[in-house]
């Protein structure tokens, strides 16, 4: 795993914007994602593009983590949360991934698994997926060793989240078959977590989750 330390939240988000900016440019001669996930980290990063948006590659698609099961609009979902980015790079919707919220639970879960599988099936490559890590070692909305012994080689799975919402996850199977992993973690609650992904991932589902993934990168201030 490389580990890189910023000196404050601020730089780290400059870095990130920065990465973003030139992963949704770059040129690349097959259907490419960026997969992105929720929270409050990455929102200065969408807030940042959405004001000033680079002009995208063709094949460009976006992707997500995880999700909430709560509508596309609400301010609780991942998507919703990015939506004005996506709205500033003018990408059409077929080549936004979500997860279908306004489908029952099951068949939100099928059809993103579905969506993900297509990709994949006509040579989509995932090449970064921006992920966070939880104060208690979760990342995606992987809660629990239940959760992740669930997970089999589906791409995508339902999960009931401590906060009592189902949600929707990625899985072990589908972060495997991404290029380059990268954690995103800011704030001093986050320091011990921080720290056991770095020396003892086997310790955390996060480090369980992305146990089989070939390029690990942990950006932290």
């Amino acid at each position: 795993m490389k580990d890189v330390s910023f000196e404050s939240a601020e730089a780290l988000n400059q870095a990130a914007i920065t990465l973003l900016r030139n992963e949704f440019q770059a040129p690349f001669p097959a259907p490419f994602s960026v997969m992105l996930s929720g929270g409050t980290t990455p929102r200065p990063l969408f807030e940042a593009l959405c004001t000033s948006p680079p002009t995208t590659a063709d094949n460009l698609h976006i992707a997500y983590t995880d999700d909430r099961y709560v509508p596309a609009e609400s301010l609780e979902s991942n998507y919703g949360q990015s939506r004005s980015m996506l709205e500033a790079l003018g990408l059409p919707d077929k080549r936004i991934m979500r997860v279908p919220t306004e489908l029952p639970l099951d068949r939100a879960v099928e059809a993103y698994d579905a969506a993900l599988r297509t990709f994949f099936a006509q040579g989509g490559v995932i090449r970064l997926a921006l992920l966070g890590l939880g104060s208690d070692g979760h990342t995606c909305s992987l809660f629990s060793e239940a959760d992740l012994e669930r997970c089999g080689t589906a791409y995508a799975i339902a999960v009931q989240r401590p906060d009592g919402l189902h949600g929707i996850s990625v899985t072990p199977a589908l972060l495997n078959k991404v290029e380059r992993i990268l954690f995103l973690a800011t704030g001093a609650e986050k320091a011990d977590r921080i720290r056991q992904l770095r020396e003892a991932p086997q310790t955390l589902i996060a480090g369980k989750a992305i146990a089989g993934c070939k390029e690990i990168e942990l950006w932290h201030s």
